[in-house]
């Protein structure tokens, strides 16, 4: 945050829209110790100022804060306001500055126009969600152009928080199940023999007994025999001790595991390997963020819920990953854009998402989606069959080179 003092102000007017991150960010770092926070919202915006707020005096305690309702649009009437509005803060002599990254555009150019006019001197930062960098106007010199990536950090839950949701469960499960398992069942996909003789084995879940592969009707599932047998470790019978491994009374209940939940655990891993390294400070897997407000509907009625596969945060900024054990396009590219949709709910315009499966060209795949969706240039991957081996590289290229497309 040192690098930012010089760019502190005793006051510091916000204007809040739908995403609050860029805010809470530029509380950090540009509100001075024991200055006042403005938070200018609108009629729409007024419960989103008030859960910024929380979570800036929960990082901030010592700063104060002031909210105002401003209109969206009007340019008369938005002068006006801010006219009024700076009477009755009765401001002094210390410096004043407006983060405008958040607001309508109307809200940004006309409260910017009059506090520029008026306070001269002032600071006025936008914080660019595509690399992270605060652009800064202040002192009468050249815009200044800062990273901002590593210079504040959020955790999950207060991410999601920030943005009107909280976890189900929490704290995150960070443990990967069964590493040597994953990937093993990993090795199996490699071949097309293996990928038919496991759908022909997981489908024989739903009997009243299944076994374990036979190598001699699944020869193709070698890997994943010898990691059951790990893993019965000599116990009798090997079904249930296998079953007892993945957490499960019994194996038919581990159909989800076997169907596609080892990708999960198999990129938690990857995540895992690489967290100290890329400076991962919060990650886990299965985030299910629910509503604030529907926090007392029947679980039953909760149709607006959605699972996050595998989460991480880098500063403040969420990597989400879906993990689909498909090989067909169409269905990574459907989980995909869901994924993308559900993170930017609760990660901001700053998250970054991908897709974790078995899609044989997954660059044609990305750019496929990059060009009919135009939000997704630069912020989604597709991580496919020739990436999985040395998917905690890809995983870490990613997160390194996440924010340089826009520069």
């Amino acid at each position: 945050m040192s690098s930012f003092s010089r760019w502190q102000t005793d006051v510091l007017f916000l204007l809040v829209g739908t995403n609050p991150l860029p805010n809470y960010v530029a509380a950090q770092l540009l509100a001075k110790e024991g200055g006042l926070v403005v938070l200018l919202h609108s009629k729409s915006t007024g419960e989103i100022a008030q859960d910024l707020a929380g979570r800036i005096r929960d990082s901030r305690p010592g700063l104060r804060m002031n909210f105002r309702e401003i209109h969206h649009a009007n340019a008369e009437v938005i002068a006006a306001r801010m006219r009024v509005m700076l009477s009755e803060l009765e401001l002094g002599p210390g410096k004043l500055g407006l983060h405008y990254t958040g607001g309508t555009k109307p809200m940004a150019v006309h409260a910017y126009h009059y506090l520029k006019g008026s306070h001269p001197d002032g600071c006025f930062s936008y914080l660019d969600a595509t690399t992270l960098q605060m652009y800064i106007e202040a002192h009468g010199a050249r815009i200044q152009e800062i990273p901002t990536a590593g210079a504040v950090e959020i955790g999950l839950e207060d991410l999601f928080a920030l943005h009107g949701y909280y976890l189900q469960d929490s704290p995150l499960r960070r443990e990967p199940r069964v590493p040597e398992l994953c990937r093993a069942i990993l090795q199996v996909h490699r071949s097309e023999a293996g990928c038919r003789q496991w759908d022909e084995w997981v489908r024989s879940l739903g009997q009243d007994e299944p076994p374990l592969p036979d190598p001699a009707r699944y020869p193709a599932l070698g890997p994943a025999i010898e990691a059951f047998a790990e893993l019965a470790a000599g116990r009798v019978p090997a079904e249930d001790a296998v079953a007892q491994a993945l957490g499960y009374e019994e194996l038919k209940s581990g159909s989800k595991f076997f169907c596609g939940g080892w990708l999960e655990e198999y990129t938690l891993q990857a995540v895992t390997e690489i967290a100290a390294q890329m400076r991962v400070h919060d990650w886990g897997a299965g985030a299910r963020p629910l509503l604030k407000a529907d926090k007392k509907r029947k679980k039953e009625d909760r149709r607006r819920d959605f699972d996050l596969d595998v989460v991480a945060m880098v500063g403040y900024q969420l990597f989400a990953i879906s993990c689909i054990s498909t090989a067909t396009a169409s269905n990574a590219k459907e989980h995909l854009l869901e994924a993308f949709v559900r993170a930017r709910q609760v990660g901001g315009d700053e998250a970054r998402v991908a897709v974790v499966c078995r899609v044989k060209n997954a660059p044609l795949l990305e750019r496929e989606i990059e060009r009919e969706e135009e939000e997704t240039l630069g912020k989604v991957r597709v991580f496919g069959e020739q990436q999985l081996l040395g998917l905690a590289g890809q995983l870490r290229a990613w997160i390194q080179t996440a924010n340089r497309e826009g520069a």
